[in-house]
């Protein structure tokens, strides 16, 4: 039983070394480009403070030792991410080719929180490709839901 929880132990330190690096790339990058469906990536939602069940199972665990020792069990009160650092945030989320990709996967990289969203597409292109029969339904775009509701804008015609 010893060595089962020597290799979790070692499991779990590699995981945190590489969650502390990749917040530390990610605050060093200015545009972070990634796939809608790739934005839910575990690294991503680690260093935006979103983890995943497990994760965040053994992040409160962390932080009930301290309390119960004393301290607070976040640095200053404030949430923190793998690098001690505060929860990243996106100002701007880009969807390119917008009309082509299904709601839910335009989802994904919402979940990040961004306060401003840019979709780009035509939804007179082609659809979102869904070979599923029973998700068929998914076969319409956000961009495309959005154009029918006029929640779209375009841009101001250039001038000269």
């Amino acid at each position: 039983a010893e060595g089962r929880g020597g290799v979790a132990s070692a499991v779990a330190a590699v995981r945190q070394a590489e969650a502390k690096a990749a917040c530390k790339v990610l605050r060093r990058a200015e545009v972070v480009v990634t796939t809608c469906v790739g934005a839910g990536a575990s690294a991503l939602r680690a260093a935006t403070g979103q983890a995943q069940p497990q994760q965040r199972a053994q992040q409160r665990a962390q932080q009930e030792a301290p309390r119960a020792a004393g301290g607070r069990g976040e640095a200053g009160g404030v949430a923190t991410v793998a690098d001690g650092g505060a929860p990243l945030r996106f100002s701007t989320v880009v969807i390119d080719e917008a009309a082509q990709a299904t709601e839910p996967a335009c989802l994904v990289p919402l979940t990040l929180g961004c306060r401003q969203l840019v979709m780009i597409g035509d939804q007179n292109q082609l659809p979102p490709t869904v070979l599923n029969l029973e998700a068929r339904n998914l076969g319409v775009s956000l961009f495309t839901r959005l154009a029918q509701t006029k929640a779209l804008s375009s841009p101001p015609p250039p001038t000269a």
